[in-house]
């Protein structure tokens, strides 16, 4: 028996939260989203880039961070 409760398309309300674990950003998961998705853009992979263009750390890809 599963420990979570079946949802359907009718269960949902507006403005319900679904909290999931979250999970650390390193930069073997870059590259290795990099390597899957064939996005070579430097902002996924060079940290110098990203701070030269005032980003702090990489920048996920928005397919990235929803997978």
């Amino acid at each position: 028996m599963s420990m979570f409760k079946q949802y359907y398309f009718d269960d949902f309300s507006i403005g319900e939260e679904f909290p999931i674990p979250s999970r650390t950003m390193t930069e073997g998961l870059f590259a290795a989203f990099q390597l899957a998705s064939a996005d070579n853009h430097p902002s996924h992979y060079d940290v110098e880039y990203c701070r030269k263009h005032g980003m702090p750390a990489l920048g996920a890809h928005g397919f990235q961070i929803l997978i």
